[in-house]
């Protein structure tokens, strides 16, 4: 016999969706450590620019690289 008890679902949206993001890691190119700083901003979920700094570790004032993705 089906349940035909009628239930109410309530529905509540929460928009996760952030439009910044920064992060920053650890790298190794040729032998050397850098450390990339990045920025992205998100224009949609299909859309967003990077730009990403590489700094050296040992002298935080020399950006020896970067990068810019679309």
């Amino acid at each position: 016999m089906p349940n035909e008890e009628q239930q109410k679902v309530d529905v509540y949206k929460l928009n996760l969706y952030k439009n910044w993001y920064v992060g920053a890691g650890v790298g190794w190119l040729k032998g050397d450590f850098y450390i990339p700083i990045a920025a992205q901003r998100n224009f949609s979920k299909d859309a967003a620019i990077e730009a990403q700094a590489h700094i050296n570790p040992i002298d935080v004032k020399d950006i020896n690289g970067g990068q810019v993705n679309v």
